[in-house]
């Protein structure tokens, strides 16, 4: 899956075959952070709202420098308030 979401990054950046080899590093911890984000997704379904920027990308990966992340809100039922002792 990291190689489709790679062709995509680079699709996304408009890069070039010969640019993609150049900045393969920095394709690859773009994807890899997709990808982890992707599952972290899946994981909490009740994250609404996920906002990363800068995404900073080095060598040896990438790592967000601010980052906002939305919960979904739920009420509680009368029966989810309701604690015995």
């Amino acid at each position: 899956m990291q190689n489709k979401v790679k062709q995509v990054v680079a699709n996304v950046l408009k890069l070039e075959a010969d640019e993609i080899a150049d900045d393969a590093t920095f394709i690859e911890a773009i994807a890899e952070s997709t990808c982890t984000l992707s599952q972290l997704a899946l994981d909490f379904p009740e994250l609404s709202e996920l906002d990363i920027n800068p995404l900073i990308s080095l060598e040896k990966g990438a790592f967000a420098a601010d980052a906002k992340i939305m919960i979904k809100y739920q009420e509680r039922t009368e029966d989810e308030n309701y604690h015995s002792a």
